[in-house]
């Protein structure tokens, strides 16, 4: 696992890693009273750290004793098992389009306990409508049986359907932008293609913010 490129594991004492511990209460506290597991995250666009994001936020409810599945939803740009140090294959497409069963495809992170990733694997994706298989829907109902939370990275939604289609599937919806840098044009019409299909948003998480350097640090 590439610890310095996750902040959550190469600082747990940061003033990041304790904004992801209030990230992490939020949702926790929303699961727990709304029966939510299924949380996927989104950006407007490429580079506003939405990855990195959704890999903290795991690592982190993992650590507080949730099970927890991280799910490589976007097949086009796979990030993750790079991340994560896992293999390629096999993976999400595996399981939808190969009939693979999940337990054969997820990788337990040892270093993490808790923690699982499933990567998006490398069966091609035809008409990359991958979210709208049954096989998909059924698959959906099998995570929840099997982790208490389930959070799923997707491509830019202004640039790709997938995430357009997945919110109506998912419980929730958190959106990611990047400081200075998501136009708020570009979100405002991201959020109302959520809106459209009626996804729940259940809040934004802003990146690539400054953090003064007496605050870096926080006390264990």
């Amino acid at each position: 696992m590439k610890k310095e490129n996750i902040i959550t594991i190469s600082e747990p004492a940061s003033y990041i890693s304790e904004a992801y511990k209030i990230l992490r209460s939020i949702l926790s506290h929303i699961s727990v009273g709304s029966g939510k597991k299924i949380i996927m995250l989104a950006s407007a666009n490429e580079d506003d750290d939405k990855t990195a994001v959704i890999a903290n936020l795991a690592v982190s409810l993992a650590k507080s004793g949730k099970k927890v599945l991280l799910v490589e939803g976007d097949y086009r740009h796979p990030r993750l098992y790079d991340l994560f140090e896992v293999p390629k294959m096999p993976g999400l497409t595996n399981v939808i389009f190969e009939k693979k069963q999940l337990r054969e495809c997820v990788h337990d992170i040892i270093a993490i306990k808790g923690l699982s990733v499933l990567t998006a694997g490398t069966y091609p994706v035809p008409n990359f409508e991958l979210f709208l298989k049954p096989e998909f829907s059924e698959l959906v109902n099998e995570m929840k049986t099997s982790y208490e939370l389930i959070l799923i990275d997707v491509p830019p939604i202004l640039k790709y359907s997938d995430g357009i289609v997945l919110s109506g599937i998912v419980d929730g919806v958190i959106l990611v932008a990047a400081l200075h840098e998501s136009h708020k044009d570009q979100l405002v019409k991201a959020r109302d293609m959520l809106a459209m299909v009626k996804a729940e948003l259940l809040g934004v998480v802003v990146t690539k913010t400054k953090v003064k350097k007496k605050d870096r640090k926080t006390q264990d």
